[in-house]
């Protein structure tokens, strides 16, 4: 009678501490989710002007697109030294699409690409000598 009252209480403390394994398990798995969300969404993926000044460098325009378009989605805010890395982003998306637009024989809207590479141009600042860089790697005509 007294093994089975010794079994009986055995099974009673397994069923417990496997009742305690379970739940610290699933807060585990709720903790490892909260904290993913955190890293993911949270985490900001903005650009700065190393990232631009790099990838200028290169002459990895089409990146500088991704990036500007990035850091816009995201609200940052340019000082003076960034808004001439966006202009550069901008002048090179609008040639971009100007050369696509001339190449499908949309000239209308190849015209309104080419207005806004004459605005980007002044916003460029220090970068302007970037106009016959990009033109060429486009093949455009100068």
């Amino acid at each position: 009678m007294e093994n089975e009252t010794r079994i009986a209480r055995q099974n009673a403390i397994n069923f417990i501490l496997n009742f305690v394994i379970v739940i610290l398990c699933i807060v585990t798995v709720i903790c490892g989710c909260a904290a993913m969300y955190e890293l993911v969404y949270d985490y900001s993926w903005t650009y700065d002007e190393d990232n631009f000044y790099y990838r200028i460098e290169d002459n990895d325009f089409y990146a500088t697109v991704g990036m500007y378009h990035q850091n816009v989605a995201e609200g940052v805010n340019a000082n003076g030294s960034m808004k001439e890395y966006y202009g550069v982003a901008k002048y090179f998306e609008a040639a971009s699409l100007y050369r696509a637009f001339l190449e499908t024989g949309d000239t209308a809207r190849a015209e309104k690409q080419k207005a806004k590479m004459e605005e980007a141009l002044p916003e460029m600042g220090g970068w302007h000598f970037l106009e016959d860089e990009i033109k060429e790697q486009l093949g455009l005509d100068q």
